[in-house]
């Protein structure tokens, strides 16, 4: 299926919707649109930003993806691959994630 973005506009072949941030990266799985954000400058640098989210082809948001780690600049920058769900972080980590429901299921250090 054919995806398009431009900043946090989303196209996905018929459907066009409005990401809540600007979108870094992205990919459709199945029926799932996978959007990973940038982090917004006005995002309090304390708190971790949930980077990376999962909403269906219409636009409606499925899940929000754990981190693995609670550290506040930690998030994700890109999908490595889609099966299985593998993500990258800032914090060198190589994510597997669960595409159903967008848990954490293992985590290795890449540094």
């Amino acid at each position: 299926m054919n995806l398009e973005i431009d900043g946090t506009q989303v196209r996905v072949g018929e459907h066009l919707w409005k990401a809540p941030h600007e979108v870094l990266d992205a990919e459709v799985v199945g029926n799932k649109v996978l959007l990973v954000y940038r982090t917004p400058a006005w995002h309090p640098r304390w708190e971790q930003f949930p980077n990376l989210e999962a909403f269906s082809l219409e636009g409606c948001r499925l899940w929000s993806a754990e981190h693995p780690t609670s550290q506040a600049t930690d998030s994700y920058y890109a999908i490595r691959s889609t099966s299985p769900l593998v993500v990258l972080s800032g914090a060198s980590y190589a994510c597997t994630l669960d595409i159903e429901s967008g848990r954490l299921l293992s985590s290795e250090l890449f540094k």
